[in-house]
């Protein structure tokens, strides 16, 4: 039986949280045996995976240690591991260490790796990703502004450290930076679908729900711009941020829509997996407006319950679902309006101090003509910008401008969402692909095998890929969104 140790900051309610647990369950039908050991676990302790260890070293945490420290914390991790699996793990499975929450993980990996350690870096966020206070904290405190040694940290290279990545976008990122193929593994989250409802619509008015945390990426104006060009329709988003400055922008766009009069209700869900269940019910279709993601589960949950999907679309994480089978032709992948609305030169004015602003984050030097022109390129086109790519106070004005003008509605640059709803023999079929493309026994089976991959890879000196290559995938000036910043 392959023995596995799993590794994470915490055990807390949360994403990374909630796939561990997935892994757990689904592993039990495979001949893996896993322990989980974690900086900190829910102070109700209820629920805990049977084999777990609380290494407080893990936990988030600012400092970073001296270095025998680490060698220290990674003794005591396989100790653990060893006292837990009745033997030294043939894995151990680390998830985000390139966030580096706890300022101990990247060099804890990088001791075990040098002990010959076999490794599955799973990394679920990237801190290059619109993450400039994670990377900052790791390039300037963790590897003391040295690049060398930031490479060393976040990307560390040898026979027997693999990676696994949620889409191919960042399984190509790395494979760039110099991660072999046989080294980097494609492992997209599994998705359960959510539980039965016996919910209905409670009016006749159809209801357009968008089930997210409205944080800024997420691109609450151009769900606000649709229910302003809407006639009939109530509107709906979840979960309100918890984030201070997401929260900031949440309650403006909440005061603007009651400005307004639009058919918006904020906040009208909860964490209760039944209660989302209930409102995908009561829902007649689900619509995404977001600029960027991780895995995409927005893209794939409204199948499950047999809900069509309608909004934007984010081509470099859907390609894949359309490769495994989904259609998704209903959705955009940019919604223009005329750049009159908002002015040339005020857009190119704003464009230039969020992209330098950003780049300055990353600790970049301040974007060139052509870094400039390139960003400028991929918002606008033929007289027409993207409204994804503006900044909220833009995108507010254009909002005000579409509502109750019949004659501005009719230049936006494509199509209603509503006019274009899937119908039933597409749910059906997009159902069934995400059902089993996404289940937990897909997954489950996907994850043992990179582990009997893993565990069978031979050991050698420790190096570094090209983390300055990373960095420079993320920052490319076409990928650039101002609500991202």
């Amino acid at each position: 039986m392959l023995r596995a140790a799993i590794v994470h900051y915490h055990l807390r309610p949360g994403g990374v949280t909630r796939i561990i647990r997935e892994t757990l369950s689904g592993l039990a039908e495979h001949p893996v045996r896993v322990a989980v050991l974690v900086g900190d676990v829910p102070d109700d302790a209820t629920n805990l995976p049977e084999l777990v260890a609380v290494i407080p070293e893990l936990n988030y945490s600012e400092a970073p240690p001296h270095g025998q420290e680490y060698r220290r914390i990674a003794r005591r991790l396989l100790e653990d591991a060893r006292a837990l699996l009745g033997a030294t793990p043939d894995v151990v499975h680390v998830h985000n260490h390139t966030l580096a929450k706890s300022s101990c993980l990247p060099g804890i990996v990088r001791e075990l790796a040098a002990a010959g350690q076999r490794l599955l870096l799973h990394i679920h966020d990237f801190a290059e990703d619109g993450r400039p206070a994670d990377y900052r904290r790791i390039a300037d405190t963790i590897a003391g502004g040295d690049l060398g040694r930031l490479a060393q940290m976040m990307y560390p290279a040898a026979p027997q450290i693999h990676y696994a990545v949620l889409n191919r976008r960042d399984y190509g990122f790395l494979k760039d930076a110099g991660v072999p193929e046989a080294n980097l593994h494609y492992l997209p989250n599994p998705v359960r679908p959510l539980p039965a409802s016996e919910a209905r619509r409670e009016t006749e008015t159809p209801l357009v729900l968008y089930p997210t945390r409205a944080i800024r990426r997420k691109n609450l104006g151009e769900f606000l711009l649709w229910a302003a060009v809407t006639d009939g329709a109530q509107f709906a988003t979840t979960l309100e941020p918890t984030n201070p400055t997401a929260l900031l922008f949440y309650r403006r766009w909440k005061a603007l829509s009651q400005r307004l009069g639009l058919p918006v209700r904020f906040g009208v869900g909860s964490a209760s997996e039944h209660r989302l269940a209930d409102l995908f019910a009561s829902a007649e279709c689900v619509i995404t407006t977001s600029v960027a993601e991780g895995f995409g589960l927005a893209f794939i949950e409204p199948w499950t319950v047999g809900r069509p999907l309608v909004g934007r679309d984010i081509p470099e994480i859907t390609s894949e679902f359309r490769e495994a089978g989904l259609k998704l032709d209903a959705l955009y992948p940019r919604l223009p309006v005329p750049l009159e609305w908002v002015g040339e030169r005020r857009l190119r004015r704003r464009l230039r101090r969020s992209l330098t602003s950003y780049y300055r984050s990353y600790g970049r030097d301040d974007p060139d003509l052509d870094v400039l022109e390139a960003a400028w390129r991929a918002a606008v086109a033929d007289g027409m910008v993207d409204f994804g790519r503006l900044d909220e106070d833009l995108q507010a004005r254009v909002v005000r401008i579409v509502t109750g003008n019949r004659a501005a509605r009719r230049s936006l640059g494509v199509p209603h969402p509503l006019e274009s709803v899937p119908g039933a023999d597409i749910v059906e079929h997009n159902r069934r692909v995400t059902v089993h493309h996404f289940s937990l026994e897909t997954y489950a089976r996907r994850l043992s095998e990179i582990y009997e991959h893993v565990a069978s890879s031979s050991v050698g000196s420790v190096g570094a890929h090209d983390a300055a290559r990373v960095l420079s995938a993320f920052l490319r000036p076409e990928r650039f969104f101002m609500i991202r910043t």
